[in-house]
């Protein structure tokens, strides 16, 4: 998980300058790689990699979607499959980085769990994703350098340079396409 192939011109998010996805394409391994929200939560940029792996619209959840007053799902935000293939025969390795190992553990908790569309958790989401559990599609979980605890650094950075925070939320909004 990182930025997509096509986003930072010719910089890789795996391996910058040189391209780590192509190395292991050409030593015969099979690899994704999704692009997801700059500034989206880990529930929302989980729903992402679902829908770009496995295809069809991004769906976020009607309880999701009223509690934080975001659109359920997004016109644009539909894709076709990456891995159509993609099942309990055919699971995953996930390796994320950064924030990418959160959203990575967060899409094997909604993966795994039945989500309800109300408070009394007797109406199920009607998505692909979220109305039941799907178990054994992931295989492994790699994270590099995730937050998974927390990180002392966020108090150091809002402290030293205030506006950076203001900064960064401009810049995921305005968007990474170049």
């Amino acid at each position: 998980m990182g930025w997509g192939p096509n986003e930072m011109g010719g910089y890789h998010y795996w391996g910058g300058k040189k391209d780590y996805v192509e190395m292991l394409e050409l030593d015969g391994h099979v690899v994704f790689v999704v692009s997801v929200g700059p500034v989206s939560s880990n529930w929302e940029r989980a729903i992402e990699v679902y829908y770009q792996l496995k295809g069809g619209q991004v769906d976020y959840g009607r309880n999701h979607s009223e509690k934080f007053n975001i659109i359920q799902k997004p016109e644009g935000k539909s894709y076709e499959a990456m891995y159509p293939e993609w099942d309990e025969n055919h699971p995953i390795h996930i390796i994320g980085h950064s924030m990418g190992g959160q959203t990575a553990r967060m899409l094997n908790y909604l993966l795994t769990q039945e989500i309800f569309e109300d408070e009394e958790n007797k109406v199920r989401e009607q998505s692909d994703l979220l109305g039941g559990a799907q178990r054994n599609l992931i295989k492994s979980i790699t994270a590099i350098s995730a937050p998974h605890n927390g990180t002392t650094l966020t108090e150091v950075v809002t402290k030293t340079i205030p506006f950076i925070q203001y900064f960064v939320g401009i810049a995921g909004v305005v968007g990474t396409q170049f």
